[in-house]
C-alpha cells in the first residue's frame, strides 16, 4: 500500500441490511457502500464509520437480522 491508502472491508451483512428491516424492501448493496466511499475520500476514518452507521440506520429503520461488521484501516503517511 502506498502512505495514506485506505482499505475497507466488509460482511456481506453490510449489503445485505434489509430496507426498514423488510428483506422484500430491498437491500443495502455494495453500490452504496462504494458511493458512500468515494463521497468521502480523504476523511478520517471516524467520519466514513460513523457515516456508515449513519446511512445503515436510517436505511434499516434501526433494525438488523444479523451482525454488521467492518473495518477501515489506513496507512500513514512517510514520516521522514
Amino acid at each position: 500500500l502506498a502512505p495514506v491508502d485506505t482499505i475497507f472491508l466488509i460482511t456481506d451483512r453490510v449489503t445485505e441490511a434489509a430496507r426498514g428491516g423488510e428483506y422484500a424492501a430491498g437491500m443495502f448493496e455494495e453500490s452504496r457502500v462504494i458511493a458512500l466511499i468515494k463521497a468521502h475520500v480523504g476523511a478520517p476514518l471516524e467520519a466514513i464509520r460513523d457515516a456508515l452507521n449513519a446511512e445503515l440506520d436510517q436505511f434499516t429503520a434501526g433494525v438488523y437480522h444479523d451482525d454488521v461488521t467492518f473495518v477501515i484501516a489506513r496507512r500513514q503517511g512517510a514520516t521522514a
